[in-house]
Order: C-alpha cells, then structure tokens, then sequence
C-alpha cells in the first residue's frame, strides 16, 4: 500500500513539474515584425498577382482597393479604386482595354503598350501604395516596444523619446522624404499604436492608430489579401465609358 502511495505522489510531482513548465519565449523583436513587413511588401510588389486593401481616417475617410493579375510583365487586369472625401479615381485594366474614372468622368483606350506604361506611372502599384508603406520605416520600429505578442497578433507602442531618424542605406531623395517623415511625426504625434497580424514570416494586416498632439486620432489600416491569381469583378458599366480623344 505504502509502494502504491509512494508511486502516486511520484507520478503527481512528476506531473505538477510538466505541467508547470513554462511556456517557451517570444523573442521576436520589433525588427524582426518589420522584417517580415518588408518582405510582404516586396512578395507583393514582385507577384504576378495580388490584393490588397488600404482604409484609413482621419479629417477625411480614404479607401484603396488595388488588385493585379499580370501575365509575365505585360498588365492583364487591373482594379484600383481610390476614394477620399469627394473624390474617387478608378482605373481598370480587362480584355486589353484601360478604363480611367476621375470623379465621374468615365474615358477608355485600347491598352497599347503606350497606354499601359501611363496606367502603371500613375496607377501602378507604387505610385498607388508606397507612400503607405514608407511611413512604417526603420526609424518607427526603432522607437517601438511590443507590448503583446499572441498567437501571430503582436501590439506595438512607441516611444518618443528613442524616435531617432535612421538613414541608413538611403539615398539623397530618400533621406530628404525620410527627414520630412521624421520632423513631422516628431512635431505632431503624441502616440503610436501599431497591432501586426502575421504568419511564417509574413504579416497579413496592419492595424495602425495615431493620436496627435491635439488628441485628434487617425487609423491606417492594410489588408494583404493574397497572391494567387485573382478574380476580379468590374463594374457593370465599362461598356458606357467614352473614347478617350
């Protein structure tokens, strides 16, 4: 009986230790969330395909939604749709024929190599999404500390007081947006929150809230919808769209 009783305790202090056992640390830094930022944007940027969808606030609300299918390097579909406030700009791009919206002026072209190179120069991906991503840069996650990190959902705080301008690797052009970036967020914001959703070393959304020095709080919100092939709907009126002149 006394074997028995000595058996169990055994057993139960062997799993009481176990069970106690602490569970492994994250040590993923801030860094580490903007490396995998980065190499988001990049898989994006090289993908034939993608979706991806911007909201943010602040005095106005604006709203991108840009998906691509390209066939090689030639455009095969394009849906971007932008709209802030009053003001919408659309371009899409189906079955060879580029279709612009500029607050309701509605032209179409065929899509000769001419009129794709000027879809891309103003449509493309980075003239559309760049100035989003920029804004999340060395010098921001420097001055960051994760505050939670569960399950893929990590929360981020910033610090002023570490918000140091970073250039390194940068070029003149970049260096004198980067220093623009860095007076203006120094000058003017009080706090930063940033939550990234990720997973195998991509993030798939950014949830992004700053609070200015008068308490006034904008959202930056990113949804990474995917690289795979897309299916696209387009409005139902492409067909009224006038001949561009």
């Amino acid at each position: 009986m006394k074997k028995a009783i000595l058996t169990l305790m055994c057993l139960l202090l062997t799993f009481m230790i176990v069970g106690c056992k602490k569970p492994p640390v994250d040590n993923t830094t801030p860094l580490d969330l903007l490396g995998y930022l980065t190499a988001t944007v990049n898989e994006y940027m090289e993908s034939e395909s993608g979706n991806i969808v911007v909201n943010m606030e602040k005095e106005t609300t604006t709203s991108l939604e840009y998906i691509y299918n390209f066939d090689g390097s030639s455009l095969d579909e394009l849906l971007c749709v932008l709209e802030s406030g009053t003001t919408t700009m659309a371009a899409y791009v189906t079955d060879e024929v580029a279709y612009v919206n500029v607050n309701g002026e509605k032209t179409k072209a065929p899509l000769s190599s001419d009129e794709e190179d000027v879809i891309l120069e103003s449509y493309g991906f980075e003239a559309m999404l760049s100035s989003v991503f920029v804004t999340f840069d060395l010098s921001l996650f420097k001055a960051f500390t994760i505050t939670s990190n569960t399950d893929g959902v990590a929360v981020l705080t910033w610090d002023s007081t570490k918000y140091v301008l970073d250039a390194t690797g940068m070029s003149d052009d970049e260096f004198i947006a980067a220093s623009d970036r860095f007076d203006d967020i120094s000058a003017n914001m009080k706090a930063i929150t940033v939550t990234l959703t990720y997973a195998n070393g991509k993030v798939t959304k950014i949830e992004s809230s700053w609070t200015n020095i008068d308490d006034v709080i904008g959202t930056v919100n990113v949804e990474f919808k995917g690289t795979d092939t897309q299916t696209i709907t387009f409005p139902a009126d492409l067909s009224s769209y006038a001949e561009q002149q």
